[in-house]
Formats: C-alpha cells, structure tokens, sequence
C-alpha cells in the first residue's frame, strides 16, 4: 500500500501552493507593466508618506514644504514601503513580503484550527480555504496593510488560544504583542487590549488578576506608546490616528444622512466635511491628516447617530450585511481588465432592505451585467461560510469548559472588528472583513462538520 501523506506534509503542499499562486498573479501583473494593478486608493497615501520618511520630510502625506505631519496613517507599512524604497527604489519588496506572510496566513489557521479541538483534516480544509479563497489570494499583490495587519492579528489570535488552554505568562505577553504591532499597522487595532483585559476576568482567577491584566495591556502599551506620544506631541490628542473619527463623521455620517436626506451618500459626506471646515475655520488640506479634528468630529457623528435613530439603524443593518456576505471577487478581476467593470456604489445589501427583494435582484442584475455570475457564486459562498460560522462558533459555546471560552473570544473578535469597520459608512466590503477570515473558516470547517454528521445521521434514520 502508497504510504500516507502527513498532515505537516499536506499542509507545506497547500502553503506552497498557495504562494506560488500568488507568485504566478504577481508575474502576471508584473509583464502588465500596469503600476495601478499594485497600487489601489489607499496605497497612495502610503506611498506618499514612505516617499517623504525616505526623502528626509518626515511622516507626512504632503507633496511640498512645510511637510505638515500626518495622523491618519500608522507607521508599520510606511516604514516597510520606506525600507523598500531606499533599498530597492521600489514596492515591489513589499509585495514579496506579503505573499510570502500569506503562507504565514495559511499555517496560521490551520494552527488555530487545531487550538480550539478540531481534527487535522478539518483544519487542512480551513488552511486551504485560507490559501485559496479568491480575494485572499488577490489582496497580497496590493500595497495596503490587510496582509501585514492580519498575520499579527492571527498570530495574535493563537497566542491566546494558547493561553486559555494553558494559562502561561509567556503567551499573554505574545498576544498583547502581536496586538500592539497590528495596532500600529492599522489603528483599527487600538482597542482591542480591551478583548485581552475581558478574557482575563473571565477566565482567570480573582488573585491572579493583577498579574495578567498587567501582561494584557502593558506589552501593548510600550509597542504603541511611543506613537501615541508623538501624536499628543504633535496634535495634543493621545490616539493612533485620525483615521476612524474622521471615518465615523464623514463616511458613517454621511451615510445616515444621504438615507435621511434621500441624496447620494458621496453629496452628503462632501456636504458635512464642508460644513465642519467652515464652522471650525480649518485648512480643507488638514481635515483628515490633523488628528485635533478627530475628537470633535467623532462628538458630532455620535450626535449624527442619535438624532437619526431609524436611517442610523438601516446603515448598521446594511453595513452588517456586507461585512458577512460580501466577496469583493470582481474587485480586482475589473481592475485588472479581466471583467469589465460598473458602478461600485450600488449596495445590494441596502436596495434589499430599502426597495424589497425584487427590486434589489432587478438592480443588481443591472449594474453586474456579464459579472453577475461571479459575483452571486462569491456572495453565496461567504453567506454560507458566515452561516456554518456561527454554527461552528455555538456548537464550541455550548460544549462548554475552554472550547466555550474560545467561542466567545473568536466571536468577540469579529464583532469588535465590525463594530470599528462599520465608520466607513456603505465603503465597507469584503476587505474590512479579510484580517478574520481566518477566524471565519477556523468556525465554518467546524460548523459544516456537524452538520455534515447530522445529516448522515439522519438519512441512517430514513434509510432503516
């Protein structure tokens, strides 16, 4: 008899794979000689700031002297994109480097997977989802933080499954560090020391509490304290960025009021962001990148939210929706010229709850055009994933003991990520959800067996 291939063997197949997939999109796009299929909207800040760190200008967003600095970018990817500048005179580096971390990605889940108690096969199947899901795979040939930010935040992730099996100094000490790395690659990370302070007090005893709440802040507080210096030096504001207030104002206020109002949410973000530049007499060039603007705008989105209590709960009803099912497959298949391209504004998820089902199918259908069939494989394959998830995550619930602890930090996990995500307004897509899809198949590999077993289950029934 052939002899088996081991798990460990299997797996390095699939992380190989994986990367040499990734390898072969990225030569792809090199022979394209097409700068913008690296380089998304985001990217250009990045690159702007990186230019200016490798030019001497400072950590700043802005083309031409005074070089005022910047608040809304966090300096993890400029400094990777500065590195490579200065080495190579060229992102492309970067790019290696986040294909190869997406085989870092691919074994990260597959140990995660095993952490919370399912077999090597199951958690073969969660690795090769990871390797293989389709924007997953398209996401490391960008130049944005999704790649970086999610192998710490996994890398994270592990480290305190590690520790709710095995409570040990050494692994609250990694995941707060992890932590406090991905913060500082994208500031949606600031709060999540918060998750580590709650498991702590549920997990752990009362006279240890001292000891490990310790551990779960402070680690991440000498990683970010320095920025956070630097931003109250500069700005007078102890935060990481400007990023998610100014988000929370213009693009979730935004959206709100475009639904109240019945206008287009871009008429309204420029309507607000116009109103606030005139009433607080600040530089239009300075409302994002100035973190002193965050504070009050985020006051102002707050009063936003609960004067509109009915378009504020249509939003996060939408924007929820998107979070779980949206693929973003067609995203770089039009970019590159490989589908043609239509509309990105139009949300499926908010039609479907404002004008009803028939209406939201009729239209959907209008703007994919030739994309449609894409595009519906992808938003079922994530409904399905994000259903099985949930299953996966409540079957670990109610087994009790770790596994129960485990479910709740893993679901604490994504809905902290949703609740951040959701300042973008309707700019939320399958990107915002990419740093814990992870999480998602690690729950779907597991939820799917069970149903899988229940169903053989029953048909034995049937069949006798």
């Amino acid at each position: 008899m052939p002899k088996k291939t081991s798990p460990r063997a299997l797996l390095f197949i699939i992380i190989g794979a994986a990367i040499l997939l990734r390898l072969a999109i990225f030569g792809f796009l090199w022979v394209a000689n097409e700068p913008t299929y690296f380089v998304l909207g985001d990217s250009n800040g990045y690159l702007r700031i990186a230019n200016n760190i490798a030019e001497g200008n400072g950590f700043s967003q802005f083309t031409e002297p005074p070089y005022l600095p910047d608040s809304m970018r966090v300096p993890v990817l400029p400094g990777f994109l500065a590195a490579s500048i200065l080495f190579f005179d060229s992102y492309i580096p970067l790019i290696l480097l986040q294909i190869l971390l997406s085989g870092v990605l691919v074994a990260l889940t597959f140990l995660i997977t095993r952490q919370v108690g399912a077999s090597e096969r199951l958690s073969l199947i969660a690795a090769s989802l990871m390797a293989f899901e389709p924007y997953s795979v398209y996401i490391s040939t960008s130049v944005v933080t999704e790649t970086i930010f999610a192998t710490l935040l996994m890398g994270g992730v592990y480290a305190v499954l590690r520790f709710v099996s095995e409570p040990r100094a050494t692994f609250m000490i990694a995941a707060s560090t992890f932590f406090g790395c991905a913060a500082l690659t994208r500031p949606i990370g600031e709060f999540l020391p918060i998750i580590l302070i709650c498991l702590v007090l549920m997990h752990m005893r009362f006279r240890e509490y001292p000891k490990y709440l310790a551990l779960a802040v402070v680690p991440f507080l000498i990683i970010t304290g320095p920025w956070l210096l630097r931003n109250q030096a500069a700005f007078g504001v102890i935060a990481l960025s400007s990023g998610g207030l100014q988000n929370a104002y213009s693009d979730l206020g935004g959206a709100i009021i475009g639904v109240r109002d019945h206008i287009p949410t871009p008429e309204a973000k420029q309507q607000l962001e116009e109103d606030f530049v005139r009433r607080h007499g600040i530089p239009w060039e300075t409302l994002q990148t100035d973190l002193s603007n965050g504070p009050p705008m985020l006051k102002e989105a707050i009063g936003i939210m609960l004067d509109n209590l009915v378009p504020t709960a249509k939003v996060l009803t939408s924007i929820s929706i998107t979070f779980f099912t949206h693929d973003a497959w067609t995203y770089y298949l039009q970019r590159w010229n490989i589908l043609p391209r239509y509309e990105t504004l139009f949300s499926p998820s908010y039609t479907l709850m404002t004008e009803g089902p028939i209406e939201a199918i009729r239209k959907s259908v209008e703007h994919a055009g030739l994309t449609l069939p894409t595009a519906v494989l992808g938003r079922l394959f994530w409904l399905l994933v994000s259903i099985l998830f949930f299953v996966g995550v409540a079957s670990l619930f109610f087994a009790g003991g770790v596994s129960r602890v485990h479910a709740l930090f893993l679901l604490s996990l994504v809905l902290y990520l949703l609740a951040l995500s959701a300042s973008v307004g309707f700019g939320i897509n399958g990107r915002f959800r990419y740093p814990v899809n992870s999480i998602f198949f690690t729950g779907a590999v597991i939820g799917g067996s069970l149903i899988l077993i229940s169903l053989k289950r029953l048909f034995r029934r049937i069949s006798r």
